[in-house]
């Protein structure tokens, strides 16, 4: 899959509705969860948007966001675009 980080959105700023969801992901042959915010139908190369719900120390969780070794430059305000193809939210 591949993904884009579209940037950061302040908290005060409502640029769109969002809902909490799961991000289900493999890691190293597990499942691994991550409680994320998920925003829908948006642009068509990525209608999907996520941003971090809280904190995970897991390198799945820390590449899939870009965020560095023991989740440095973390933050909530952290958005990602998903393209349109079969993925793993709950």
């Amino acid at each position: 899959m591949q993904i884009v980080r579209l940037g950061t959105y302040p908290k005060g700023k409502k640029l769109r509705k969002w809902k909490e969801g799961t991000l289900v992901m493999s890691d190293q042959g597990k499942q691994v969860r991550f409680r994320v915010w998920m925003s829908h139908n948006h642009s068509k190369a990525y209608p999907i948007l996520l941003r971090p719900l809280e904190q995970y120390h897991n390198a799945v969780f820390e590449q899939f966001f870009g965020f560095g070794c023991h989740c440095s430059g973390f933050s909530t305000d952290v958005t990602i675009g998903v393209p349109p193809q079969p993925h793993n939210l709950v």
